[in-house]
């Protein structure tokens, strides 16, 4: 984030995004701080997997909608700065239907 807003000046994003990770990879880079604010969008991977076996599989793998589902809301409450959220690699309709449902029941301003 430092090195591109630091190359783009004054036409820096206006927000960042965690994309193509599950929540169990990303969650412990998650600090407090000036970054994180700027940071308001969350689509998470389906499955907690290593990346390499993951391209190897020749298919996307489901994971536990549930279990993601009650990550995202435990991520929306505690940040309740992140507004945009969705999925990535092996998400489907159930696994947003659960983010949605999760991040609703925790209050969060938005789901998509």
């Amino acid at each position: 984030m430092e090195a591109v807003d630091a190359q783009t000046g004054a036409q820096r994003p206006a927000f960042y995004g965690l994309n193509c990770s599950h929540p169990h990879e990303f969650m412990p880079a998650l600090e407090p701080g000036d970054w994180f604010e700027r940071v308001r969008c969350l689509r998470p991977n389906a499955v907690l997997a290593d990346k390499a076996a993951l391209c190897t599989l020749g298919h996307l793998e489901a994971g536990d909608p549930a279990e993601l589902g009650q990550l995202m809301g435990e991520l929306a409450t505690r940040h309740p700065h992140v507004d945009i959220f969705g999925g990535c690699c092996g998400t489907w309709d159930s696994h947003l239907d659960e983010i949605a449902r999760n991040v609703a029941e925790r209050g969060a301003v938005a789901s998509s």
